[in-house]
């Protein structure tokens, strides 16, 4: 195993089924609608911070890996892909700073 590693990469069906969101009452078109409108968000402001697409795409599995643990209810999607499209960039070295907003 490579040091670092996620243990369990993939989600199964029954772990999409079973998420945190859907034990809290948020229906399956409710979460899916929120999951995809923070992907789509994150393209866009990788877009308007004109950074490479890597960043968009490790922003959109950190969200979604979220997701799978945390609850949708708790935390509201702005949040997370906020914090996931941060956590992006650290984790591609591309820091961003006051004046390119």
């Amino acid at each position: 195993m490579l040091c670092g590693a996620p243990v369990n990469f993939f989600v199964t069906d029954e772990e999409l089924e079973d998420s945190p969101s859907r034990k809290d009452g948020v229906d399956a078109g409710t979460e899916t609608m929120l999951r995809n409108f923070g992907a789509e968000m994150i393209q866009e402001m990788v877009v308007l911070l004109r950074a490479p697409q890597a960043v968009a795409a490790t922003a959109q599995c950190l969200l979604q890996r979220f997701y799978c643990q945390k609850s949708l209810k708790e935390y509201h999607v702005k949040v997370g892909l906020t914090h996931a499209h941060h956590s992006a960039y650290f984790r591609g070295r591309s820091l961003v700073t006051i004046r390119d907003f």
